[in-house]
């Protein structure tokens, strides 16, 4: 919600001639240009109806295959999104979901990588994420 505000603030900064306009959730007026009402208004609904959760069956990594959806959480702060997996504390991030998810998967991909590596020299936490990545990634032949 502050992100909400600050951008509704620089917004306000930016515009001529502000029209004031009642806020449905507050007392106060919010301040729009006349011009620029449309285009937030179907930002402001963009930014509502983004998924929370999504399952990624692909990572955009030619050297592997996703062969389990993957449950990603995805974050809005700002104008960056951050897609997380949760279960193995690892994330990405993109100005969108897609940019987000892209991300996530290089991550993914390189993680993969490190911990084959060093699958036999493994404590039991990066053990259990090696389970859980060999579980839904594979690599390759």
């Amino acid at each position: 919600m502050a992100a909400m505000q600050q951008y509704l603030e620089n917004l306000y900064l930016e515009q001529p001639k502000p029209k004031f306009i009642p806020s449905p959730n507050s007392p106060q007026a919010v301040v729009f240009h006349e011009k620029n009402l449309q285009r937030i208004r179907v930002q402001l609904r963009a930014r509502e109806g983004r998924p929370k959760h999504i399952l990624l069956g692909t990572i955009n990594h030619c050297d592997f295959r996703v062969v389990k959806p993957i449950p990603v959480h995805l974050d809005v702060r700002g104008n960056t999104v951050i897609a997380s997996w949760r279960k193995i504390d690892e994330f990405g991030t993109g100005a969108s979901s897609s940019l987000a998810c892209d991300d996530l998967g290089h991550t993914i991909a390189e993680l993969y990588l490190s911990l084959k590596a060093d699958e036999p020299r493994l404590g039991p936490d990066l053990a259990r994420v090696w389970g859980e990545l060999k579980e839904h990634v594979m690599q390759r032949p």
